[in-house]
């Protein structure tokens, strides 16, 4: 068995005493009592990942495109978190959204986006049918202002 805590990490985190002298044995069967305690959050998590993100068949035989899909999907775990965590700062019903309902219920909500002469976005519509696009607005609408954009409840 691989794992890296020392054994003073792996007592401590057991809330027990670490015996003065530790055989390999008593040391294996702490970690295994250690990992059995665990929470099934981990795996539940890389599963709602691979649904919510669609990443059940991404691979590649390259192993850097490989590396790269890996850093992507980090990236856009990363980012629907914090757009989860900002919308429940404005609505606590959010913070029990998982990654597949915030992708699929949240971040697709209908609208328009229109671009200026330049190729720049400007302003971005959100159709205020969609029961979470008021709340997207409250929370996102003061981030977009910084860059110039509105983040608008209607039709272009």
């Amino acid at each position: 068995m691989i794992f890296t805590l020392t054994d003073r990490m792996l007592f401590e985190l057991l809330e027990q005493k670490k015996p003065a002298h530790l055989t390999d044995e008593q040391r294996l069967l702490t970690a295994l009592h250690f990992y059995d305690l665990r929470g099934g959050g981990l795996e539940t998590q890389n599963k709602s990942d691979k649904h919510g993100l669609g990443l059940s068949r991404r691979n590649k035989h390259c192993f850097a495109a490989q590396e790269m899909m890996v850093l992507l999907a980090q990236l856009a775990h990363n980012l629907v978190i914090w757009t989860r965590n900002d919308l429940a700062a404005n609505n606590l019903r959010f913070l029990k959204y998982g990654i597949q309902r915030t992708v699929r219920d949240v971040l697709n909500i209908p609208g328009s986006v229109q671009i200026t002469a330049q190729g720049t976005i400007d302003q971005i519509y959100l159709n205020p049918r969609h029961p979470f696009a008021a709340i997207f607005q409250k929370s996102f609408s003061p981030y977009l202002a910084r860059d110039d954009l509105s983040l608008i409840l209607g039709k272009n």
